[in-house]
């Protein structure tokens, strides 16, 4: 199964190394939060299905903001709603668990899947159905250390480091070997070091990528 075709994952996800996480108890909130990560530079965002109306807030984020900004939807853990984000526009999914029918109902669909795993079990099981790339989650207990280790043996599969990883440590996952981190409550900070923060990681993305051609 390794030779299955997978969605590309999306280029601003590659070039700016950061997801922004969006949890809120609203649809206002949500869309005042996408609005303003938008304003600072962040060009992935993910709306939580932890939201019950998710869908609404993808739409209004989708008309709010350009098409440079990529709008997904996250805890898709079920094919309906992976149904219910594609009617709403998502671009991408991503689940905090291997969520293996969930992603294998995306195939042909275009739109990348991004499941979450631990383990290198779980890692190259998620890959094999049909992961653009794989969520280690939660990434910070275990550290960018782990995430690294995990990496040498299976450089082919794409890893994005997600939970409890925080704007501090953001670059070291990068440096580690993560194509990208996830961020959710902690990058509600102040305009200018949002801006600095996503001018950094793509820095170091920009090295990486690089170095790797």
């Amino acid at each position: 199964m390794n030779d299955i075709e997978r969605p590309s994952i999306g280029s601003a996800l590659l070039e700016d190394g950061l997801l922004a996480i969006i949890r809120a108890t609203s649809v206002a909130e949500a869309v005042r939060r996408g609005i303003a990560l938008a304003t600072g530079g962040v060009r992935v965002l993910e709306v939580s299905y932890t939201l019950a109306d998710a869908d609404e807030a993808i739409r209004a984020l989708t008309r709010e903001l350009p098409p440079s900004v990529q709008i997904g939807a996250g805890t898709v853990t079920t094919v309906a709603r992976v149904e219910s984000a594609t009617g709403a526009g998502a671009e991408f999914f991503v689940s905090p668990n291997r969520a293996r029918r969930a992603i294998r109902s995306t195939r042909g669909s275009g739109r990348p899947f991004y499941p979450g795993a631990v383990t290198p079990t779980e890692i190259v099981r998620s890959w094999e159905d049909g992961a653009s790339a794989v969520k280690v989650f939660p990434a910070g207990p275990a550290g960018p250390d782990y995430l690294s280790l995990v990496r040498d043996p299976l450089p082919h599969i794409p890893l994005i480091a997600v939970g409890g990883v925080t704007v501090d440590t953001a670059e070291r996952y990068l440096q580690a070997g993560a194509i990208a981190v996830g961020i959710g409550g902690g990058l509600a900070i102040e305009a200018n070091r949002l801006e600095d923060l996503v001018a950094q990681l793509r820095a170091i993305r920009a090295e990486r990528i690089g170095s790797a051609a």
